[in-house]
């Protein structure tokens, strides 16, 4: 198989909106500006005016391996998951906005005073990949899974006709609170099925998907894109997910939550595919890939890095991949605190790996982290851990446990819209985000 090239490399193209905050980079590296160690306070702090860009230190910088702000300067992305936009809007659920009941807010969207409060400067937005592509009320997708009900019963995946105005009102509001956004395409499934979980993105509706996603935000530059939410069950374990595969099923679950195949011949989107897409638009927004194992196995990930050598159209000036990588980070699936083997990272992931991302100079987001609502002991753990090698993270999910399960034991912050933690995982999270952000050494933060 042809191996691509790992997409470091600097080439001149033609005029972009990230320009100017490459020519601030390189001039100060020409200059032999030497920088002070950062204040982890203002590596977390929320950003204002210019200074809210999101971008990937170019090779060579001190910053080398983490991200920039518009002025040049280290950004670690602390932040939450919102969940419901990836799933709200094919759901039978009578909401009035595409985010369900999950936030539990007054109006239905984001509260990010309430957020601003845990000390939180990120967040991550899980979209859903038919209710994008369909642009209004007359969009149609298969229930081919039964989701909804019956097998193969056509269905709208838009049914409030606003699914495209609810992600930007949410992308707008972040940068009125001085929040980083990552875009996650969370559902995705080819011909004109209904997504629901699918095992990657596909060359049906993902690249149309990351077009229109791209041409949309790409003069918003504190919004970055995360490709494809959790490869999986794809065959090899060592399967090269930068170049299309042929699958013979789709993959989903139904209505009660049991994986089901439906057999259907398509190829998938790979990672090079899904970045020439948003290239293509002009964007030069930072763009995160994960890995096989639902973006938990990062031992792979250096072996298999993307091409983001080619600058976006119509740039100007001298480019810099922008390419990070996602990693998600749950405690061992099937145990529970108190268990030998809770405190194993799942699926393989690997902090040491994640350590040599960084060195090599790409910036590593655990984008999904979780533990159980009324103990933390993974998460006191390794929360620590993560903040000394380097690492962003953000915690899933910002939402109560009986919006979701009514019997909800994990994977949950709060226990209200106001923001009130759960006395676990909710609790460990904000102690340790509120000491990030406040101390000037965080040596001992939980």
């Amino acid at each position: 198989m042809k191996l691509c090239g790992t997409g470091r490399g600097r080439l001149k193209g033609s005029q972009g909106g990230f320009a100017l905050l490459a020519a601030v980079a390189w001039w100060q590296m020409a200059a032999g500006a030497v920088l002070a160690a950062p204040d982890p306070r203002a590596e977390v702090a929320t950003r204002q005016g210019p200074a809210l860009r999101l971008a990937v230190a170019p090779p060579g910088s001190p910053h080398s391996g983490h991200f920039i702000d518009g002025e040049g300067k280290r950004l670690r992305l602390m932040g939450m998951n919102l969940s419901g936009m990836q799933y709200v809007a094919i759901a039978n659920a009578a909401t009035q906005t595409n985010w369900g009941t999950q936030l539990d807010t007054a109006d239905g969207y984001p509260d990010f005073s309430a957020l601003a409060r845990w000390h939180a400067n990120a967040v991550r937005i899980s979209l859903y990949e038919a209710s994008w592509n369909a642009d209004g009320p007359n969009g149609r997708c298969r229930d081919v899974f039964g989701r909804k009900g019956k097998e193969g019963e056509m269905a709208n995946p838009d049914r409030l006709g606003r699914y495209r105005a609810d992600v930007k009102q949410a992308v707008e509001a972040a940068a009125k609170a001085g929040f980083a956004v990552i875009l996650n395409l969370h559902n995705a499934a080819p011909s004109d099925f209904c997504p629901s979980g699918d095992r990657m993105a596909n060359k049906d509706n993902s690249l149309r998907f990351w077009t229109s996603v791209a041409e949309t935000f790409k003069n918003a530059p504190h919004v970055a894109f995360d490709l494809f939410n959790e490869p999986h069950d794809m065959g090899a374990k060592d399967l090269d997910l930068r170049v299309s595969h042929r699958l013979d099923y789709a993959f989903g679950t139904d209505r009660a939550g049991k994986p089901k195949k439906v057999p259907h011949v398509y190829q998938t989107a790979g990672w090079n595919d899904l970045i020439a897409a948003v290239r293509a638009t002009g964007a030069g927004n930072v763009v995160l890939v994960g890995s096989l194992v639902y973006s938990g196995d990062n031992t792979r990930w250096l072996a298999q890095v993307p091409d983001d050598s080619k600058p976006p159209k119509g740039f100007k000036g001298t480019w810099s991949s922008q390419l990070a990588a996602s990693w998600h980070v749950y405690p061992k699936w099937g145990t529970s605190p108190g268990d030998a083997k809770y405190l194993t990272l799942n699926n393989n992931g690997s902090i040491e790996k994640a350590r040599e991302i960084v060195a090599a100079g790409y910036p590593v987001v655990i984008t999904e982290f979780g533990d159980n609502n009324e103990q933390a002991p993974f998460v006191t753990l390794w929360l620590p851990k993560f903040h000394a090698a380097g690492l962003s993270y953000m915690a899933w999910s910002w939402s109560p446990p009986t919006k979701i399960h009514k019997k909800g034991r994990e994977f949950q912050l709060t226990q209200d819209g106001q923001g009130t933690p759960t006395p676990g995982f909710g609790l460990a999270v904000q102690k340790h985000y509120r000491c990030v952000a406040t101390q000037i050494s965080t040596v001992a933060c939980p």
